[in-house]
């Protein structure tokens, strides 16, 4: 009963994006389709093809647990953010949330193309999904944001604690205190942030 009408939901977002979109400065308005897993090809590709008419963003969740990884390379015989890639979905307009489970061709895509990462570390942990090689981004030049996800996997949307974490996390992980260093951070949470929000 939670479902609606395809055409009247595309219809939604198409008027809050024209509504919206750019009435203040501090407000955008980005196409959301959740995530390759949960959404059909041809809905991918009016996603990709609308935000390019209006000029706005795309944001779009990818590889964040292992059985997302299986079931798009199942049904397209490609990974998630290669799959995003080959369907042009990636570029410096869209943002990619969590990419925990990435290959190092993937990680060169989301470089390549211009894609921020946005790293989501307690809800990460929260729903046992794995921890994102943000280290390797790093290395690698992907632009990289510091996000939260959402209140329901996660019980805190401190993004002062969410920055903390990250540099702390990673540190751990990779038992190195240069893993990621405050200063990697803060940049995430601010210059990433903002990258990732088209300022």
């Amino acid at each position: 009963p939670l479902r609606k009408d395809t055409s009247a939901t595309r219809a939604e977002a198409l008027r809050l994006a024209m509504n919206w979109h750019g009435v203040h400065p501090r407000l955008d308005v980005v196409l959301g389709p959740s995530t390759p897993f949960l959404c059909s090809r041809e809905l991918l590709l009016w996603a990709r093809d609308q935000a390019a008419e209006l000029g706005i963003g795309l944001q779009i969740h990818l590889a964040e647990t292992h059985y997302e990884v299986e079931q798009v390379l199942s049904e397209t015989g490609l990974t998630p953010v290669a799959y995003a890639h080959s369907l042009g979905l990636l570029g410096p307009r869209t943002t990619a949330v969590h990419c925990i489970h990435v290959t190092d061709a993937e990680i060169d895509l989301l470089a390549e193309s211009g894609t921020t990462v946005v790293h989501c570390p307690k809800s990460n942990l929260k729903l046992g999904s794995g921890v994102a090689p943000v280290p390797k981004f790093l290395r690698k030049n992907v632009p990289v944001a510091i996000g939260a996800d959402g209140a329901a996997s996660n019980d805190s949307l401190d993004m002062v604690e969410e920055t903390r974490f990250t540099a702390l996390l990673h540190k751990g992980v990779h038992e190195d205190p240069m893993a990621i260093t405050a200063r990697d951070a803060f940049r995430m949470a601010t210059e990433g942030g903002a990258k990732a929000a088209g300022l």
